[in-house]
């Protein structure tokens, strides 16, 4: 599966999409924001919901 979203000015742009797998979940960072094990504890912690 392919897709691309541009949304100006956000940090993070989460899409959720339903498909033959099961719900896919991807994170779409502006780079420089955030370290990256932050964004892994954050990532860990929104899974958990």
């Amino acid at each position: 599966m392919y897709g691309i979203s541009q949304t100006p000015q956000v940090f993070i742009d989460c899409q959720a999409m339903d498909t033959e797998l099961g719900l896919q979940i991807n994170w779409d960072v502006r780079e420089g924001i955030f370290e990256d094990d932050m964004l892994e504890d954050m990532f860990s912690e929104f899974k958990r919901f």
